[in-house]
């Protein structure tokens, strides 16, 4: 449970960083980030594959390259959580 609450808490911190980063507002909705990250990429992988979410978002992982922003929030959390033995 406390690896749970660390990471909702830094998850959450993230968040506004990466809302900041993008400058999006904190929506949590699965195309509002995908907009953010990748701008039109959503429409080509409905075109792709259909309006299934999960069909999306594993085409959206083979075609979309993670942006730079987005692997170092990864990294970030993942460092935190390395330093408090948690990983």
């Amino acid at each position: 449970m406390i690896v749970v609450y660390l990471f909702n808490t830094m998850a959450l911190s993230s968040l506004k960083s990466f809302c900041t980063l993008f400058r999006t507002q904190p929506d949590e909705s699965f195309e509002a980030f995908v907009e953010a990250v990748a701008p039109g990429k959503l429409d080509k992988a409905r075109e792709e594959v259909g309006d299934s979410k999960v069909r999306k978002g594993i085409w959206l992982g083979e075609n979309v390259q993670c942006p730079s922003k987005v692997r170092k929030l990864y990294y970030d959390i993942v460092k935190v959580l390395r330093k408090r033995g948690l990983s």
